[in-house]
């Protein structure tokens, strides 16, 4: 008897006939768009990466996750190309610091990211999601107010955890990937009340503690608008009640990051008590008191300033074109010892290497390869993941790690789903995790550094405590309550 082998719908490829058209009117528009543009070619280029994301990344049924954590980074380095446009100035005038290597820097960039989103189609390519329905079937058998309060519990935990992590350095990283566990109960939370429609109360308060616990030296409360925003998708929520969300979600983001650009300088100083050091020095009451104090003080040009500066804090292209002006003119490349550096320090935890050197200031790097007077007071500036490669193995070769790169961040994904039988939990632990990777500003250690402490505690976690969560978390009566 011949066995027959039942294969689930197939996720939409590059090939296939609905992207075709999606293909064609992307490019007819991004076209129409550079046409009127100062800066015609970079703004092409922008919009053929973003098509691309799209159609790589953007699996329909799924959470945008992989597509996230790729498209963020586009907005970083295109940001600088729109804002031109809007000026109606070529990209060089544009408070650049190398002027004639911005145009390669964004090129440069916008390649890596497309090298990138290459690497996690591939190892994702084969991943079916042959259940797509039984993935959302699956979560109907949770109980919203169980998940609330699970929610509630794990996030006092976590913010314990965080809190400890300042005084037990060596622990430190264990302790924030532990605390990070919050995020999937949110993620969780978020999707069940979009995919119900109902205790729609459930999300603006877990919202808002979120909000407040990300009040501090860095902006922590960002990560609450980007996880919200991937479980909306993943909900499969009516297209009028998207659009009012999304619309909400945009509107509150970009309130706070005008808000949070004018006053950040002012207000870490505030919370240092202008040692220059990055941490915090008062006490949650005085940073949420203070932090309201100072929005409300804001005046009207101050958010004018903030735009353009946040804008320029967006774009992060800058210190890639002045390296590119000195690397390898007048420094040579390191040939992998930036990116060799990262994989040691990962591969001996200060938990068993108490010896182990603390890492150089982001900024002390920047300076010396960018030839800027970056400063490190009460900040660390980094020059990009993206920026260390080309520093590493120059214009060609630097894309080979990044192909890696990509391929591990879609291994991650595919890792979660099958852990969790293609659950709305392997989304919910596959996002906490990959959230992290949508910094092109960050360093190649913090950032493997920090990705892979989350994916083996939470890898631990999914093996041994997502399913007594789960029937912890299962409803007892009819509705789902």
């Amino acid at each position: 008897m011949k066995s027959v082998v039942v294969q689930g719908p197939k996720v939409p490829s590059i090939k296939q006939v609905p992207f075709r058209s999606f293909v064609v009117v992307s490019l007819l528009f991004s076209l129409f768009l550079a046409s009127f543009s100062s800066n015609p070619g970079l703004t092409l280029a922008c919009m053929a990466t973003l098509t691309f994301l799209v159609l790589a990344l953007w699996r329909p049924g799924e959470p945008p996750i992989l597509f996230f954590a790729a498209g963020y980074q586009w907005a970083q380095v295109s940001a600088k190309v729109f804002h031109a446009n809007y000026r109606d100035v070529p990209i060089s005038e544009l408070y650049s610091l190398a002027p004639d290597m911005v145009g390669r820097a964004t090129l440069l960039s916008l390649a890596g990211l497309v090298v990138l989103a290459a690497g996690m189609w591939m190892a994702v390519r084969h991943f079916r999601a042959a259940q797509i329905t039984n993935i959302h079937r699956r979560a109907e058998t949770l109980s919203l107010d169980r998940v609330f309060i699970a929610y509630l519990v794990v996030g006092v935990a976590s913010g314990v955890l965080s809190f400890g992590a300042w005084y037990v350095l060596a622990l430190s990283q264990i302790l924030l990937a532990i605390a990070a566990v919050k995020w999937v109960l949110f993620f969780l939370l978020s999707y069940l009340v979009f995919r119900r429609w109902r205790r729609l109360y459930y999300v603006p308060i877990a919202f808002v503690l979120e909000i407040v616990s990300g009040i501090g030296f860095f902006a922590g409360w960002q990560t609450v608008f980007f996880v919200c925003a991937i479980a909306l998708m993943a909900s499969k929520v009516s297209n009028r009640r998207l659009l009012w969300v999304v619309s909400i979600l945009a509107v509150l983001l970009l309130s706070f990051a005008l808000a949070w650009t004018g006053i950040k300088r002012e207000f870490r100083a505030y919370l240092n008590q202008g040692s220059g050091e990055q941490v915090t020095l008062r006490s949650p009451a005085e940073m949420i008191g203070t932090f309201a104090s100072m929005v409300s003080t804001l005046e009207a040009n101050a958010f004018d300033d903030s735009v353009d500066n946040l804008l320029e804090r967006l774009a992060y292209v800058d210190f890639f074109a002045a390296i590119l002006s000195r690397v390898p003119a007048h420094i040579p490349h390191t040939d992998g010892a930036l990116w060799g550096q990262a994989v040691l320090h990962v591969l001996t935890p200060r938990l068993l290497f108490p010896g182990k050197d603390v890492l150089p200031s982001d900024s002390q790097m920047t300076r010396e390869y960018t030839g800027l007077p970056v400063s490190d007071f009460g900040t660390s500036i980094s020059m990009g993941y993206l920026a260390e490669t080309y520093v590493d193995f120059g214009a060609y070769l630097m894309f080979v790690p990044i192909a890696m790169l990509g391929m591990a961040w879609g291994g991650i994904l595919r890792y979660f789903m099958a852990r969790e039988g293609m659950s709305v939990m392997g989304y919910a632990f596959a996002t906490t995790v990959l959230i992290h990777a949508a910094q092109f500003e960050i360093t190649s250690i913090k950032l493997v550094g920090s990705v892979l402490m989350k994916f083996i505690v939470l890898a631990l976690v999914s093996a041994f405590a997502s399913e007594p969560l789960l029937r912890a978390l299962r409803s007892r009566g009819p509705g789902g309550r």
